[in-house]
């Protein structure tokens, strides 16, 4: 993880890689206060989103663990991210 100070009265910025497989948990980019780093980022969030599974992904593309860079003006909360099986890496 990495912490940058934006300056007096604005704070820290957070970024940091989670990794997990579908379904990426976005309520955590609520909770978290979050966004995708990237647009990279961005797409592979809005890929594994959804109750449902895209329908041209395999099963192994569902199983198989991926990961996303995030940033944010707070520390992740970790436990909350395993308790969605995925892990703050960074």
């Amino acid at each position: 993880m990495r912490e940058k100070f934006l300056g007096r009265g604005k704070g820290w910025r957070y970024t940091y890689t989670v990794r997990g497989t579908w379904p990426f948990p976005t309520d955590m980019l609520r909770y978290d206060d979050a966004e995708a780093a990237s647009s990279h980022d961005q797409s592979v969030i809005d890929r594994l989103s959804g109750e449902n599974a895209p329908e041209d992904m395999s099963l192994e593309e569902l199983r198989r663990s991926t990961t996303v860079t995030l940033f944010g003006l707070h520390r992740p909360t970790e436990r909350r991210w395993r308790s969605f099986g995925w892990r703050v890496e960074a």
